[in-house]
């Protein structure tokens, strides 16, 4: 294995970066700064072989010399001003050309009435030309060096230049001038890079510190609960993999508050909220050093404890925690004495996975509340489903996940106008493995483990997106949802509805949810206030199963219900059971009684239809008229009778 990078901190990384992004200015800067320092230097020199040239022209020459050529005199005035200026170290040479291009004076009389080239004639044009010669006599780097300017002559009554002025200028003294420059520039923009830096680096330090802390915190609230501080389930799921990774025996359990309802009824929200973090510290004083304790949600907890031998040992520690939370919690001056009910599930005897073992936990703390005991051992007879019902809760939760729930529709026929009224969204899981999956194995799983809810969720939103599609296409029907009796106990569940018809663009009448009965026995006083506010939505209601709850007729009449659904077990055959169609009448009369509308479920003979016209059922559904399909297939049926056909039995 290599040599380890070293581990930088968060403020070095900053700080380092900060010192490269400096740098890189430096440098930048810098460049910009000697590029300017040199063309400075060239245009000086530049205008010193502009003014040598008016100099020699105003000095020396006469208006028509460069014309009509120079005498004797002019040129030995020429040559002693060249070498003045020779000895004055201002120039090396000089020469210059007339109108045509010819050499009428050089120092050199032997390259009099040389042609000048192209550098001649451009300056003939009027452009200063120049260029940087190099002589190969001199050594020394930059002292052979030459600057050489050709410059436009002009007489002071013609704008045409008259000749041209070539000047050799030493190029070491403007190199000089750079180097000069540069070394005064460059204390100065170190110094205030350095400057800057030492300004930006408390503002590295501060934003460093900010993100620190705000990392530490983000980590925190991904692994904690917001309420009580303590473990929360991603935590305990990273936890329990990490355990089974190391391949040791370690107990689960996990806990529930009995009757914790009542607290939030009675006292309020807020007191509940006490009491859950009051029970929170209280457990968390019986964890050990190794031990995890997290908070799942709502009421319930869960605590991993290592190095558990088996079931007995995680029952001895289970009636610890049970006597730990008998004594009194006081919450707003109000003794409460609070009770759990705790599951217990060991690894690897009853899982071999993290959700698999918080599953079979959950599901004997279920078997603990409904015996009345205070722990029970995950076993797999009591698990209703056999050995492999763990593994399933989480497939289904992957299911839900990942999408491989689907919807099948069956449609409601109005038996007065013989139309198709609304459909019924039913779902269906399209297993990659066991392919389609009804929903009686599966539903009843998801409800007596917590995963009622997003399962819920997943069909409303899917339902909804079908009913905008038909919508789309000019097929304007209801759609109906079934929910479950935790749906009802959540307040936040009329707000879920609004946004998401909201959402899907679709007004209060798309919509129908269907209560079971069986939801309409529990706790009554908390779920009316659900189902007020989802009637005051403008969404119709329905008592789902209607005949197999014993719900009291009070409820019926006091709920904001619209419709009845007749159970099939009572439909299913009524034409021979005489007692089955006792039942269906009765239930018609009585739901006429409320002003109901009442479906019968389970039609799939035409004696039964005929039947339930008779008794003067509203509605219908049932194989005889379409069994559940996909939507494509419910569409392509709708298109075919227009919604309006007679009904005919499928498949």
């Amino acid at each position: 294995m290599g040599p380890r990078l070293p581990h930088f901190s968060l403020l070095a990384k900053f700080g380092l970066l900060a010192l490269v992004c400096v740098a890189g200015l430096g440098v930048g800067l810098f460049l910009v700064l000697r590029g300017d320092i040199h063309e400075r230097a060239i245009a000086d020199a530049r205008q010193e072989a502009e003014h040598l040239s008016t100099d020699f022209a105003i000095d020396v020459l006469a208006d028509d010399d460069l014309q009509d050529g120079f005498d004797r005199e002019t040129v030995s005035d020429l040559d002693r001003a060249v070498v003045g200026h020779q000895l004055a170290g201002y120039i090396e040479t000089a020469k210059m050309f007339d109108r045509s291009g010819q050499l009428v004076y050089s120092p050199d009389r032997e390259e009099l009435g040389e042609q000048g080239g192209e550098d001649v004639r451009r300056a003939l044009r009027g452009e200063v030309v120049t260029h940087i010669e190099v002589s190969d006599e001199e050594a020394d780097e930059h002292a052979g060096e030459l600057y050489e300017a050709y410059v436009p002559m002009r007489s002071s009554e013609d704008e045409r230049p008259a000749g041209v002025f070539e000047v050799y200028l030493p190029y070491a003294p403007v190199v000089s001038r750079i180097e000069v420059e540069t070394e005064r520039l460059i204390p100065v923009l170190l110094g205030g890079l350095l400057l800057l830096y030492l300004m930006l680096v408390p503002i590295v330090a501060r934003a460093s510190r900010a993100l620190r802390r705000l990392a530490e915190e983000s980590r925190h609230q991904a692994l904690h609960d917001d309420l009580t501080g303590i473990a929360n389930r991603r935590q305990l799921l990273g936890h329990l993999e990490h355990e089974i990774r190391r391949g040791r025996r370690f107990g689960l359990l996990v806990l529930d508050l009995d009757r914790f309802k009542d607290v939030n009824d009675a006292l309020g929200h807020a007191h509940g909220d006490t009491l859950l973090c009051d029970v929170a510290a209280r457990l968390q004083g019986r964890v050990r050093h190794d031990d995890l304790l997290s908070r799942l949600g709502a009421d319930e907890f869960a605590m991993v404890l290592t190095d558990v031998e088996g079931p007995q040992a995680g029952i001895e520690v289970a009636r610890r925690i049970a006597e730990a939370l008998h004594e009194d919690f006081v919450v707003g001056d109000v003794p409460l004495y609070v009770e759990a009910s705790i599951g217990i599930a060991i690894h690897p005897d009853h899982g071999d996975t993290a959700e698999a073992l918080v599953q079979a936990a959950d599901i004997a703390m279920y078997a603990a509340k409904r015996t009345g005991t205070s722990a029970e051992v995950y076993s797999a007879e009591r698990d209703r489903r056999g050995p492999d019902r763990v593994a399933r809760l989480g497939e289904l939760r992957r299911a839900i996940e990942q999408g491989e729930l689907v919807l099948h529709y069956q449609p409601k026929i109005d038996l007065h106008a013989d139309r198709v009224s609304g459909v019924e969204a039913l779902v269906r899981w399209q297993h990659p493995e066991r392919g389609l999956i009804p929903p009686g194995e599966f539903l009843a799983l998801a409800e007596r483990t917590g995963l009622i809810a997003p399962l819920t969720s997943y069909v409303l939103e899917e339902a909804l997106g079908q009913c905008r599609a038909w919508a789309d296409r000019a097929i304007d029907l209801p759609v109906a949802v079934n929910v479950s009796e935790r749906s009802l106990l959540d307040p936040s569940f009329p707000d879920e509805i609004e946004a998401r018809l909201a959402s899907w663009g679709l007004s209060d009448g798309d919509l129908q949810l269907e209560l079971t009965e069986r939801s309409l026995i529990g706790d009554l006083a908390v779920a009316t206030d659900v189902v007020e506010r989802l009637h005051a939505l403008g969404v119709r209601l329905s008592v789902d199963d209607f005949g197999t709850g014993y719900s009291s007729l009070s409820r019926l009449r006091d709920l904001p219900i619209n419709e009845l659904k007749i159970d099939r077990t009572f439909v299913t055959d009524m034409a021979e059971d005489g007692q089955g169609a006792a039942i269906v009448r009765s239930a018609i009369d009585l739901g006429h009684h409320l002003g109901l509308e009442v479906v019968a479920e389970g039609v799939e003979r035409p004696e039964t239809l005929a039947e339930l016209r008779e008794l003067g059922c509203d509605a219908a559904q049932g194989h005889l008229l379409l069994r559940p399909l996909p939507a494509e297939d419910v569409t392509a049926w709708l298109r075919e009778r227009r919604y309006a056909a007679t009904p005919v039995a499928r498949g």
